[in-house]
């Protein structure tokens, strides 16, 4: 955290330098400052979906928590061809945890403090520009590649088609200290990947994109998965419609029983539509992740490797759109791979889930929007032999009082499977409890 306060107060010195120092210059075209300021209250019924009462259970069983955090944005350009992004968050702060008047440290209560991206782009060519340094890396799909990883990318524009070159590291679980001499990339995730995208005729958006992974995290068990991916869309006023699909092979050193090769054949497809018929607002989507066969370790792995981020609109079956709890279904139910701390994850029951949301503007600052989902696994046998994840309705209330303040009042509600208690409760995993949450979020956009 210090280290991260050092660089963000030596980058602010720099800013300040330069702009100080720009005599005559429009300030306003030298940098670009923006992002959220967000308050938090979330409070549910439960953690899981059991209610049984652990022999200490002094803090009872419901989950609530006031947070904070600011996630400010800055662009300082060099020149019209050249600038720095700078991108990190303060927080999510607890307020009955992180306590501003101890010293960094000092009984794990200073506030939090991550940074997410600092990049330097420049423009070669209008043509041709390269990025480096730490920035999002996604795929045309973003069902597999979608991080913040420090990466090389380059971008090439041939008339209709342009051309992303990316090269980068996913951090990993393997400790290699800070001293440079013992760092090197024997046990590093490493990912390369080549994107091309072309307009069509007819308002067509074609995107096809090759990924590469090498894993070396964890020691003798090096793998390497190729994933493809093909991406379609239509965008008109007032519509966009789309669909994506993905196919995986790869293979993992002694991951198979008896210390042989494990190799890996899975896909994922999702298609969505964006209807704005006025005064309406409906988002609808589908998305299957492909399920592994009865037995694991067998030789043969048929479960996507999956980023965890998809197009849905649901809050607790898949990615809260609000802020990631990281306590998402869709995570949940799977093994986290390629760094255990959340890089990719792998369903083996599969995953298939359809959602829908609708908005209406009672008024031109009040928004009411009703979300329904509903999951189901693709193999029971890896699901306790149920293929019933659950389902979720939730309604948002969205009050935008000017452009920089933003409120949301949101009531969820999620009526559990078996496949999802199985995989969650703590206790006795055949209960089936239903799980209320209530999240509060008032935002200051600049």
């Amino acid at each position: 955290m210090v280290m991260g306060i050092s660089l963000l107060a030596t980058l602010i010195l720099f800013l300040g330098f330069n702009l100080s120092s720009a005599r005559g210059e429009n300030l306003g075209e030298k940098f670009e400052l923006s992002g959220a300021f967000q308050n938090i209250l979330r409070f549910q019924t439960d953690s899981d979906f059991d209610g049984s009462h652990p022999i200490y259970n002094k803090s009872g069983q419901t989950v609530g928590e006031f947070v904070t955090f600011v996630n400010p944005k800055l662009q300082y350009s060099l020149n019209p061809e050249t600038w720095i992004f700078y991108e990190s968050e303060l927080g999510m702060d607890a307020w009955s945890r992180n306590n501003p008047d101890f010293a960094a440290g000092e009984n794990q209560t200073a506030l939090i403090f991550k940074q997410r991206q600092i990049y330097g782009e420049t423009e070669f060519t209008p043509k041709f520009s390269l990025r480096v340094g730490y920035q999002r890396l996604e795929d045309p799909s973003g069902l597999f590649l979608n991080h913040w990883i420090g990466a090389a990318s380059t971008q090439i524009a041939t008339g209709p088609v342009l051309l992303n070159i990316a090269f980068g590291q996913l951090p990993d679980q393997t400790r290699e200290g800070f001293e440079l001499d013992r760092i090197n990339f024997h046990n590093d995730i490493l990912v390369g990947s080549v994107t091309v995208a072309r307009q069509l005729p007819g308002d067509h958006d074609l995107g096809v994109g090759l990924s590469y992974l090498y894993d070396g995290s964890e020691i003798d068990h090096a793998r390497w998965l190729f994933t493809p991916v093909l991406s379609v869309r239509r965008n008109t006023p007032g519509r966009e419609i789309g669909g994506d699909i993905a196919l995986q092979y790869g293979e993992a050193q002694l991951a198979a029983f008896g210390g042989n090769i494990e190799k890996t054949l899975a896909w994922a497809a999702q298609g969505y539509a964006r209807l704005r018929p006025s005064p309406l607002q409906l988002d609808l989507q589908v998305m299957a992740l492909s399920p592994d066969d009865d037995f694991d370790r067998n030789g043969n792995n048929y479960a996507f490797l999956y980023s965890g981020k998809s197009r849905a609109s649901t809050m607790i079956l898949t990615e809260d759109p609000i802020r990631d709890w990281g306590d998402n279904l869709d995570e949940a139910l799977g093994e986290r791979t390629g760094e255990s701390q959340g890089n990719f994850f792998r369903l083996r029951s599969g995953f298939l889930l359809l959602d829908a949301k609708i908005g209406y503007p009672v008024t031109p600052k009040i928004t009411p929007a009703l979300i329904l989902g509903a999951a189901l696994t693709l193999n029971p046998h890896n699901s306790l032999g149920s293929t019933f994840i659950g389902t979720e309705a939730d309604l948002d209330i969205q009050y935008t009082p000017s452009p920089s303040i933003k409120i949301d009042l949101v009531n969820s509600f999620f009526y559990p499977g078996k496949a999802a208690s199985a995989n969650v409760n703590a206790i006795k995993m055949e209960n089936q409890r239903p799980l209320y949450r209530l999240v509060t979020s008032v935002s200051f956009l600049f």
